[in-house]
């Protein structure tokens, strides 16, 4: 929607828990034969059912925010936010390639234009890279944990408000709370006094 539109019928906007980075998770569902279900389906179905889904590969993190971070390493080969393209390509997934080709002009979120607030949580343990132990894609691997992020999100991408404090006149405020999990925003008072704080409404 145009400014004008945002003007007129928003008065601010809320995130909790807002992914804007992307995140490592849905890179370990998608280049991993990691299988959260053994008991009702086999990895390499399920690695083939997650490949499936375009919007995993929608929150891969971001090339223009994590820049040179390497993300998966093997004995022969590394790769930074840049050449998720290139690692599926090398995993013999070519839709998935074509997937990421596609979407990577249009993925990097725009400032809202309204009010912002970010609320998040960090100073949580975070997968960030994988390491794969050979060079077959099919064999083991290591999970590496950043020690700031929300258990899902790492901090740089939770802490969009700041990026856009610069990018729109409209006003763009961070409330990070320590050590909250992913999502656990709607269980945590101080999150929920943000929201009412945006609504205008007084907490009793």
């Amino acid at each position: 929607v145009d400014q004008a539109w945002k003007d007129t019928y928003l008065s601010s906007f809320v995130s909790f828990s807002g992914a804007f980075g992307g995140t490592p998770g849905t890179l370990i569902q998608g280049a991993t034969y990691r299988d959260p279900f053994p008991e009702a389906i086999d990895a390499a179905t399920y690695h083939d059912f997650v490949q499936s889904l375009g919007a995993v590969f929608w929150m891969l993190p971001y090339a223009n925010l994590y820049a040179n971070r390497l993300f998966v390493s093997t004995p022969t080969e590394s790769y930074n936010a840049s050449q998720f393209e290139q690692l599926f390509a090398d995993q013999g997934a070519g839709a998935v390639a074509q997937m990421i080709a596609d979407f990577e002009p249009y993925r990097y979120i725009q400032p809202p234009g309204v009010a912002t607030y970010c609320v998040f949580g960090y100073n949580v343990s975070t997968p960030q890279n994988i390491t794969f132990t050979t060079s077959d894609w099919h064999g083991s691997f290591e999970i590496g944990y950043n020690p700031n992020g929300d258990n899902s999100v790492l901090i740089e991408g939770l802490q969009m408000c700041d990026v856009w404090r610069t990018q729109q006149p409209q006003p763009a405020r961070s409330f990070p709370i320590a050590n909250m999990l992913h999502a656990n925003d709607v269980h945590t008072q101080q999150a929920i006094n943000v929201l009412l704080e945006a609504l205008n409404v007084t907490a009793h």
